[in-house]
């Protein structure tokens, strides 16, 4: 899986976690205990790059589609929550128990935030580890504007989907999806969506795609009230056959 280009609410939910950093520096004075006056300005620095060591790097990861980073980010603040509180236990420090009950409340919820981000149907196309391909949604099909290809459809709703080729030969895989200019470098995309004689015409924006080009996750993008809606009883009747939670 790689990122192509990032949504929004990806960059922002992953930036968020850099604010860890400077949590780190202030929860060195509370442990300390030192007066404003006199600050350890060494030992705050070097919590501080610590974390921004673990962190940054994880970040970066994160926005190029890891989702090992998140789970390793998830279990690295989960860990300093752990010895933050134990400590405060063991020094009877209530301001450093209070801080592990904020830093409880406000990880907890940038990383739910984030979580529903890497999960998007355009970020996650639900494949396993042993599969090479994900899952279709029966009867679902998707064209793009400039191509004739049909194209099978793993995730749809009202966010962004999933979309990618059924080819067994890997040359052949790529230069369909070159002929089919889903990877040109432009900004907006034009998909229909057949499913039975319902038809579903929308725009997106690129957002990621699998290793060798096997498929494609798109963002819904400048989308009208009457498309928006045309969306939405679209979802709601793959919903109501099951096809989508």
């Amino acid at each position: 899986m790689r990122v192509l280009s990032l949504s929004p609410g990806l960059r922002t939910s992953a930036c968020l976690l850099l604010l860890f950093v400077p949590l780190a520096a202030l929860e060195t004075i509370i442990v300390s205990r030192s007066p404003w006056w006199n600050l350890p300005l060494r030992n705050m620095g070097f919590w501080a790059s610590m974390v921004a060591g673990c962190l940054v790097p994880l970040v970066v990861f994160i926005m190029r589609g890891q989702r090992w980073a998140f789970r390793a980010a998830a279990t690295f603040i989960l860990t300093w929550i752990v010895l933050g509180a134990w400590v405060s236990i063991r020094t009877r420090t209530p301001a450093l128990g209070f801080f592990s009950l904020f830093m409880t409340l406000f990880s907890g919820g940038i990383l739910i935030w984030l979580r529903q981000e890497i999960r998007r149907s355009f970020m996650d196309p639900r494949i396993r580890w042993y599969e090479s391909l994900p899952k279709p949604i029966p009867q679902l099909e998707c064209v793009h504007a400039e191509s004739t290809e049909s194209f099978r459809v793993s995730r749809l709703d009202e966010r962004g989907c999933f979309v990618y080729l059924e080819k067994s030969n890997e040359k052949e895989l790529k230069r369909t999806w070159k002929q089919s200019g889903v990877f040109k470098k432009t900004p907006v995309y034009r998909l229909g969506f057949k499913f039975g004689v319902h038809t579903l015409i929308c725009s997106g924006y690129l957002r990621s795609e699998l290793t060798k080009a096997q498929g494609a996750g798109f963002e819904f993008c400048r989308l009208s009230p009457d498309e928006k809606k045309e969306l939405g009883d679209f979802v709601e009747l793959l919903r109501g056959h099951g096809y989508v939670e």
